[in-house]
């Protein structure tokens, strides 16, 4: 059985391709209810990456993919529509948390790694909460977007 990793992307262009790319989101959605499988835009030859669980709003999708993100795809679908794209994407049992810009065909992804998740730790007086940089935390999230905050302003200023 796979682990599902959560994708969140915002679409950015020009505002019919954006509603172009969701509307093939919005076809891929029903399909997928219909034919109750992972779904691929058609212009797609690549046989990994299918998401699954997807919805749409105006200009934003989600969905989930099994154990990774499929940034390699949404490059692709970013492409077709003359688009750019922020993906956030988290699959919390295999430590995976981040996000990726693609602006005009430049793909910078910022994640975490082992390192990161080894700064905080469960609450051993209550296993329900975290403990990061001496704080208590009711949620590892809070945590996990300070941490990549961090490494976002640190990859963002290297560039500039």
């Amino acid at each position: 059985m796979a682990n599902w990793c959560y994708n969140f992307v915002q679409f950015e262009g020009i505002e019919e391709a954006v509603k172009s790319a969701i509307a093939l989101f919005r076809q891929m959605r029903k399909k997928e209810k219909e034919e109750r499988e992972g779904q691929l835009p058609p212009f797609i030859e690549i046989e990994d990456g299918w998401m699954h669980e997807i919805y749409c709003n105006d200009d934003n999708v989600s969905f989930e993919t099994k154990w990774a993100p499929n940034i390699e795809i949404m490059q692709k679908i970013a492409d077709h529509f003359g688009l750019s794209f922020t993906q956030s994407y988290t699959e919390s049992n295999m430590l995976i948390y981040g996000e990726c810009t693609y602006i005009d065909r430049v793909l910078t992804d910022v994640f975490l790694n082992t390192e990161d998740f080894d700064q905080y730790d469960t609450n051993p007086e209550d296993e329900d909460t975290w403990i990061f940089e001496g704080k208590v935390y009711d949620s590892d999230t809070e945590i996990l977007d300070t941490l990549l905050d961090r490494k976002k302003e640190l990859v963002y200023n290297t560039k500039n």
